[in-house]
């Protein structure tokens, strides 16, 4: 998709206040045949599709979804990206567990999509998004989950975890020295958005606000996905679409994922047309095409 040349949908920048006094920056991407409305925050009125509500990877803004709200939008979807604490331009907080991220989703989800929303999770957001669905049921329709982390996958607990937490850090720590964070970024596939986007991205993800936050959510990410192997989600009864980076079928990673798909409901596994874990970023258009059928499955 050329992304620099086509007209964006209408976007409302807004802030949703959190119980505990802090804000998180919330952007909503009206469908293209509603551009006219002007709905507030839980409006009650009713939606020819569902609103989808978009949860990132690990350290990453709702910039990461900036392409995939576009083509969302073109087919009718009112889409909610946001920023984590910390991240883009949301005020920091020092919490960053597993459990303080899934409550600020769910806040979100209760002021924009009070009637439920398909929640789209990338890499951590996947976690979050499950633990979401098994907390509170009736606010989920539908789960995208792309490339997510997966607890059922050696390399991300025990002792390698922290290895990978610990060069996860150092990594970051270079790069800001170095300042070559812009560029990693860009490389990662961020160069696809358009070039106002680029721009927010090159300030607002690699502020030390975001590199700070990036941090504490590394330190508790590999504790949660050991916790959760201890004690399992319950299985989400809501349609289910697990979009994979592209991998071998006999890779740990594929198989992992492909049993956890296997004891769902309905659930549909398939792989993007890119190795890259940045799936959202590469291929908008297949992130898109699995939101749609899992809301074709739901309404089915």
């Amino acid at each position: 998709m050329s992304a620099k040349q086509v007209n964006w949908p209408r976007s409302k920048h807004s802030y949703v206040d959190l119980s505990d006094g802090r804000r998180l920056h919330v952007v909503e991407h009206l469908p293209f045949s509603g551009l006219a409305t002007t709905t507030a925050p839980a409006a009650a009125t009713s939606e020819a599709k569902p609103p989808v509500v978009f949860e990132s990877g690990l350290g990453l803004s709702r910039l990461l979804w900036a392409n995939v709200a576009h083509l969302l939008a073109k087919a009718g979807y009112r889409t909610i990206s946001y920023d984590r604490s910390g991240l883009g331009r949301s005020p920091a907080a020092t919490e960053r567990s597993l459990e303080a991220l899934v409550a600020d989703l769910e806040q979100v989800v209760r002021a924009y999509a009070p009637q439920g929303a398909i929640i789209v999770g990338h890499s951590y957001g996947g976690i979050m998004a499950r633990l979401l669905t098994a907390r509170q049921p009736q606010l989920v329709k539908a789960l995208v989950l792309v490339d997510p982390s997966s607890e059922f996958v050696g390399a991300q607990i025990g002792p390698l975890g922290k290895r990978l937490e610990a060069l996860f850090d150092s990594a970051i720590t270079f790069s800001r020295d170095l300042k070559l964070l812009p560029i990693f970024l860009m490389a990662a596939g961020y160069k696809h958005l358009p070039v106002r986007l680029q721009q927010k991205v090159r300030v607002e993800d690699v502020s030390d606000a975001a590199l700070k936050a990036r941090r504490q959510e590394n330190k508790g990410y590999y504790p949660a996905l050991a916790k959760l192997r201890e004690q399992p989600l319950p299985h989400p009864q809501v349609p289910v679409e697990i979009l994979l980076a592209s991998s071998s079928p006999e890779s740990e990673w594929f198989k992992a994922h492909s049993e956890y798909a296997s004891k769902l409901p309905d659930a549909h596994l398939w792989q993007a047309s890119t190795s890259s874990h940045m799936v959202p970023l590469l291929k908008p258009q297949e992130v898109a095409l699995a939101v749609k059928q899992a809301d074709a499955r739901r309404s089915a």
